[in-house]
This record gives structure tokens, sequence and C-alpha cells, in this order.
């Protein structure tokens, strides 16, 4: 007896299926039964009566006690799990079941709880076996009972997936809800003993075809996604957020091709097919079209301000570099580096970007260079034909050789000389053979006519390399890393030793290049004109054409003592005394890294293109001495700096705030509310 005053009966009352509330298993129905079998049993009123629930759940899962010593690889029932939480604390006095099948269809769950109330001496009942379970008479009968059970809910189980593969081969679309562009079929519609299949949505069914329309001209997924978005075209879900992703998982489904896979892979005709949206061999070209394009799949950021986004990859770990952008707002193409050999490459995108459009300019623009184009674009060609009408010829021959076997078996069969079920296993044989052969020559066929699509993508690519630079300027950036993912075949970046980076371009019928990226930082260690950096070549090259300190000034966005300071480094580092000496030193090296040089602005900008500048505490008070009035001289002593520091510092200040004189300089930065009024 439990703490209670009265008798605690505990009703575990469970159905799995609608068809069994039919059968008189509803769950009022069991609770009915067990109030009747209770009062009978325990004198009505004499009792309290708690119920444990569970509509809708399997007899297959388990409780949450047999759960805890292991993984959570089946559903939990709660209320069975709480039915023995309440035996466990000693709340329950005794326990009913509807039926053996009621309390567990796994014979696991039912020994489990047989031997949890068993061993908190809580007695039990299944009310359809007038026998008691916890004697070695019930355990047999019960145990007799669950596994009757158990075989009825794998034989279920079994029936269900053969269902399923039965559906699956007659090409008939799985459960759930129908993809974009179907509907499911309309019962009504189904004859009887048929099943429900697809149905066209119209309004979805265009927009599918408007996908594939726009990817067979050209589009990429990305821009499509975006023009559905700017169309408001709604997706099947709700929402009108599309993405490539969707638009590649939508092209690339077989149910638009009327195909529907098997368990194992293979295709087979869907019940809709007669209705597709497009031939299975449009899919196989948008497959192919697709494995050509992987190089510009997701990257860090979606931004079209990256033209080589996609295209380089990671020479030590074969994956592409992703576009990134950093919180000072500097564009960069990075590898996450996941592989152990691999050093995680990263490069500032503008000198990489740089030295491919020079590369690619410079060949373009090479008379050689179309030259070879043109001859590798017939080359190709005529060697594709070729080998493809040699295969269809090896194979036309073969074909004539098995039928002539064929006709000469028909011939023994007449004679006698074969039996008929020689004759049956020969021909099998022949026949299989000659299929064999006929799908062999019409994949050939099937080649040879797709030369009309090599052939445009090969003369797209000359005719890109041809007038490069005119098409280049009238492109926009979406259109731009497409035109270099056009002619270039591979680019791939890897370090060749401290922070130095090499890229190693392949343009389309031509010989890979290689294009040295030296870090702009100096090179410490290093002696003569190696030590240069970037900064200090792309000064060196801008005095070897001509240009005076104060040009050289003005393109660097510098003040002009910047630049002679830069002079005397360059002097100091190559131990020269004239300017002409450092050039003649250092013009090798400026002719082997002229695409990467930096040859204008400064160095390290901002994303907006302005220099890096912040109004620092040192730079306020500077501003709040000018704002006192107080004289240069004075705020120099205040700060400890000497005046031509404080010069500098204000006059780096006025043009960044674009001011001539001091007193618009403290206008600017009180209206700015850099300082306080």
């Amino acid at each position: 007896m439990t703490a209670h005053n009265k008798f605690v009966i505990g009703v575990y009352a469970r159905v799995s299926d609608p068809r069994q509330i039919e059968e008189g298993h509803s769950i009022e129905t069991q609770l009915s039964r067990a109030r009747e079998y209770a009062d009978a049993a325990f004198g009505e009123g004499e009792y309290e009566l708690r119920e444990y629930v569970e509509p809708g759940i399997t007899g297959d899962n388990r409780p949450r006690q047999m759960l805890r010593d292991g993984p959570r690889s089946y559903g939990v029932r709660e209320a069975l799990t709480d039915l023995l939480e309440d035996a466990d604390n000693h709340e329950l006095d005794f326990v009913l079941f509807f039926e053996v099948s009621r309390g567990a269809r796994n014979e696991h769950v039912h020994y489990f709880v047989h031997e949890w109330l068993d061993e908190r001496d809580i007695g039990f009942r299944f009310l359809n076996v007038d026998v008691d379970p916890t004697t070695d008479e019930g355990m047999l009968v019960t145990g007799m009972l669950q596994i009757a059970a158990a075989y009825q809910r794998r034989q279920h189980i079994w029936r269900v997936k053969q269902g399923w593969a039965d559906r699956t081969a007659a090409g008939y679309p799985p459960g759930g809800p129908a993809r974009y562009g179907f509907d499911r079929q309309d019962p009504e519609d189904v004859p009887a003993g048929g099943r429900r299949g697809y149905t066209r949505n119209e309004e979805q069914w265009r927009w599918v075809r408007w996908m594939f329309e726009r990817y067979q001209s050209g589009w990429t997924t990305t821009r499509i996604a975006d023009e559905l978005c700017r169309l408001g075209v709604p997706r099947s879900q709700g929402g009108t957020n599309w993405d490539s992703s969707a638009v590649r998982k939508i092209l690339l489904h077989p149910a638009y091709a009327g195909l529907r896979p098997k368990q194992d892979g293979e295709m087979i005709r869907a019940q809709w097919y007669e209705d597709r949206m497009w031939d299975p061999e449009d899919r196989e070209l948008i497959l192919k079209r697709l494995k050509r394009n992987r190089r510009l799949g997701a990257t860090t950021i979606n931004r079209a301000d990256y033209p080589l986004n996609g295209i380089l990859t990671c020479s030590h770990c074969g994956n592409r570099l992703y576009a990134a952008l950093t919180p000072g707002g500097r564009r960069q193409y990075i590898c996450r580096g996941d592989h152990e050999d691999c050093p995680g490459l990263q490069k500032v995108a503008e000198p990489v970007e740089e030295a491919v459009l020079r590369t690619v300019r410079e060949l373009a623009a090479s008379d050689r260079v179309q030259e070879l184009a043109l001859d590798e674009v017939q080359s190709v060609l005529e060697v594709e034909a070729d080998r493809f009408g040699e295969q269809a010829a090896s194979l036309q021959e073969k074909l004539k050789r098995v039928q002539s076997r064929v006709d000469g078996l028909t011939d023994l069969r007449l004679d006698g000389d074969l039996s008929s079920e020689e004759y049956r296993e020969q021909k099998g044989r022949l026949t299989t053979e000659r299929d064999t052969l006929e799908e062999q020559i019409a994949a050939v066929q099937a080649q040879i006519e797709d030369q009309s699509v090599r052939k445009a993508e090969l003369s797209a690519i000359q005719e890109v390399l041809q007038d490069f630079d005119a098409i280049w300027d009238a492109l926009d950036p979406q259109e731009r890393r497409e035109a270099l993912f056009t002619v270039i075949e591979s680019a791939e970046m890897r370090r060749v030793g401290g922070d130095d980076l090499e890229l190693r371009l392949k343009v389309h019928f031509l010989p890979e290049r290689v294009l040295p990226l030296p870090n702009y930082n100096k090179r410490s260690g290093e002696d003569g004109a190696s030590a240069l950096t970037p900064r200090e070549l792309a000064y060196l090259k801008h005095r070897r054409d001509g240009r005076s300190d104060r040009a050289i000034a003005e393109t660097f966005d510098v003040e002009e003592q910047t630049v002679r300071g830069l002079r005397r480094h360059i002097a100091k580092r190559l131990s020269v005394e004239t300017i002409e000496e450092a050039v003649e030193l250092a013009s090798d090296r400026i002719d082997a890294e002229m695409h990467a040089l930096p040859m204008e602005g400064r160095v390290r900008k901002r994303g907006d293109g302005r220099p890096k500048f912040g109004w620092t505490a040192k730079r306020k008070a500077i501003l709040a001495g000018l704002a006192e009035g107080l004289p240069r001289q004075e705020i120099a002593r205040r700060m400890g700096i000497t005046k031509k520091t404080l010069d500098n510092r204000i006059g780096r200040m006025k043009q960044q705030a674009a001011v001539n004189s001091d007193e618009e300089l403290v206008t600017w930065a009180i209206e700015n509310e850099v300082i306080a009024p």
C-alpha cells in the first residue's frame, strides 16, 4: 500500500494507428475496460486510478529508463516513462495494461517493464489474458503473446517497406510534400487500385521552365536566384528568398526530367514521364555544365567585386580560395587551411587581380596568341571528330559481325544442327551483345552531335581573347568574373618561402605562367635588390620612367617628404649614392614583378578607398590647442614633440578634412563632433 489512503492503480493506454480505434482498441475503450476490472477486483470507490495515455505512439519505442546508459536511438515513450518513475517512487500499488501488445511490441521493452515492476513488488495484469504474469505460467503465456506482437510489428514494417519499394519500382513519387512545380494527384482522379502521382502546378511549372531556359542561355545559378528574388517569385514553402543552391537543386533534380531514382541509385521512368519538364539528355548536359562550373560555388561572402572569386585555388590543399573582407575593409583571398599540409594562404586581392589582368591583357593582345588559339580550336575539334569517327566505324563493324552470327545461328536452327535450348541460349547472348553495341553507337553519335556545343565553347573563348580590353571595359563586375572564368583554365596560388607567394596561371590554349607575388613587408635578413619592398620597386619603376619625386608623391597619394624618405631608405639598403644606380641594380626584379607592383595610391587603404585614419587622443589634443588659439610652438611644447612633427600631423589632418587653414580645420572638427565646441 502506498503512502496514500487509497489503493493506487496505474492504467497504461496506447494507440498507434487509427485502424486500431476501428478495431475497438481506442483509448476510451482501454480506460473503460480497466475501470471495470478494477471495480470487480478491488471494489468500486476503493481505489484511485491514475491514467498514463499515449496516443499515436508505436509500441517499438522505449521508455527513457532504457536509454540512460546508451545513445538515444529510439523514440521515447513519455507516459510509460512517467509510470515507471511513479512505480520507482512507490506511488503505485498495481498496474493494468489492456493487452500485451499495448504495453509493447518489442520484447526488450516488455521484459524491461516486467522486471522493473517485479523488482519493486508492484503487481500488474494484462486484461486480454487471465493469468498472473509474475508466475512461471504467466511469464510463459505473456511471453508468447509478446513474441506474436513483435512478429506482427516486424511484418508491418516489412509490408510498408515493400509497398514503398513497389511504389518506387512503378515510378510513383515518394511521400512527403510534392516538389516545386508539382502537386499531389487528387484522390478522386486516381483509378481504383491505383496510386497517387504528380500533376503539374502550372504557376510553379512556368518558373521552373524559366530557370531552365535562362540557364541554357548562359545565366549562372546565382544570377537566376537574384532575378527570382527581384521578381518576388514565391517558393513552395513560402517566402521569396531564393539562392543559388535552391536553383541548382531544381535544375539537377531528376523529377523534372521525368525520372525517379531507385534505392540503388538507378534512374527509372516516373509516372509523370510523358509530362516531364525536359528530357533526360538535357539533365545530363546540366550536370556536365555544373561540374565544369564547380569552381564558382558559394564562398565566404557573396560579392561580385571579386573577379577571381571561385577561380583561384590553393596549390597546397587543392581547395578554392575564398573571398573575404577584413574589419578594416581590405578585400582578400584566403584559404581556410583545413588540410594538415596547407599553410593557410592569405593575400590582399588587389595585387593578385592586377597580376592576372595584366597577364591576360598581355596574352590577349599578342598576334601569336591569336594564332595559337585558332590553331588549338581547330586541332581540338579535328582530333575529337577523328576519334569519334573511328569509334563509330569500329562499333558499326562489330555490330555487323554480331548480326551475321545471329543470321548464321538461325540457319543452323532451321537445318536442325542446333537444339531449341542451344538456339535460345546462344541467341540470347548475341542479342545482349548486339543491344550493348547499339547503346555504345548511340552514345558516340551523341558525342559527335555535341561537337557543335564544344565548338561554340571554344569559339567563345577565342572571341573573348581577341578583343579582351574592349569587352572587359563594357562588363559589369559579375560579367567580368564570368569572362575570366571563360578564358582561365586554372589559377593556383602557393607559398614559396617566408611570406612570399606565387601564382600559377593557365589560360586556355597557352602554356602555364608563373607570377611571383611578393609580400608588401620589408624583407629582413636579405641583401641588395631582393630586400626591396614592392612599394620601393614601384618608386624605382617610376624613376626609371623619368618621373620626379613630386609627381610620384601625387601618384602615391602621400606627401613629397615621404617619397624622399623612401628614396633614402632605398639608397641605404642598396649602398648606392644615386637613385640611378639603385634603378640599375633593381631593374631585373622590376621587370619580373611588374604585375604585382603597387604603382599608385597608398599601400594600405580601407575598403572605401580612403587612407586608414583615426582621430586619436593626440590628434584631438592638437585640435583642442588650435581651438584655444594657442601658437603651434606652445602646442608642440605641451605635447612633447617638435614643431616639425606637429606641422606634419596638422597637415595630415587638413588633408583628411579637405581644408586649407587651421581655422577651417577647427570648424570642421567641431561640426563633425571630433572635439567639443
